[in-house]
Parts: C-alpha cells; sequence; structure tokens
C-alpha cells in the first residue's frame, strides 16, 4: 500500500481495471464477444453488483463505531442521518410532483421509494 489507501480503494480500482469499458479502450480484441459475451452480460453485472454489495457489507461489519458513542456522537448520529433522509424526502417530494402532471412513469406508488432511494443513495442529491 504506497499510498496507505485502504483495500477497497484497490479491491474497486483492480475490478475496473478488468472492466470491459477499460479492455475495451485498450485494445478492441480484449473486450470482443468471445471475452465477454453479451448473453452472459446481464448475469455477470448482477454478480458484480452482488459482490460490492458483499464486499460493502463486510467493510461496513468491520466499522469502528467507537467515535460515535463519545459525547459528539449524537451530533454526528444526527448529522448522519440527516444527510441520509433529507435527500430521501426530497426525491419522494420530486417524485410526487411529477406524479400531479401524469407522466407515464410516475404512477406507481413504488416510484415515491424509488426516487428517495436513488436521491439518497447518490451524488445525484448533492
Amino acid at each position: 500500500r504506497p499510498f496507505r489507501q485502504p483495500r477497497i480503494v484497490v479491491d474497486l480500482l483492480s475490478a475496473l481495471a478488468i472492466s470491459p469499458i477499460v479492455l475495451d479502450m485498450i485494445d478492441k480484441e480484449l473486450s470482443s464477444e468471445s471475452f465477454w459475451p453479451r448473453k452472459g452480460k446481464t448475469n455477470m453485472e448482477m454478480l458484480s453488483n452482488m459482490g460490492l454489495l458483499y464486499t460493502m457489507f463486510i467493510k461496513g461489519l468491520q466499522m469502528d463505531m467507537t467515535p460515535v458513542s463519545n459525547r459528539r456522537g449524537l451530533k454526528t448520529l444526527l448529522f448522519s442521518m440527516g444527510i441520509i433522509v433529507l435527500p430521501f424526502l426530497v426525491g419522494s417530494t420530486i417524485s410526487g410532483i411529477f406524479a400531479q402532471y401524469e407522466v407515464h412513469h410516475f404512477q406507481s406508488p413504488t416510484i415515491f421509494i424509488f426516487w428517495g432511494a436513488v436521491m439518497a443513495s447518490s451524488c445525484f442529491s448533492t
């Protein structure tokens, strides 16, 4: 670890290095149909997303929560909850506004939860 980065950074960068996008930039033959077949691409994407989710889950279990339990813990906890809850509410509100204009994709009641989760879990809200 020459730059003292966490191991998860190295894992994610190595996964990116062998991705079809990077291999396609290097050489078109590396990401050809024989190396990354279209038929199995959906399954491969699903498995890679599950692997990323599992890795992040394990890293979350290994996280040290003692800084949250001290006197500044309540302030830290409220801030961390706020940066999730506020974008979730904004996303749900925007979805509700679009639902009033009867946009076809915004008719389902689960779309409120979907847009709330998108805003809370991505950088689009910041």
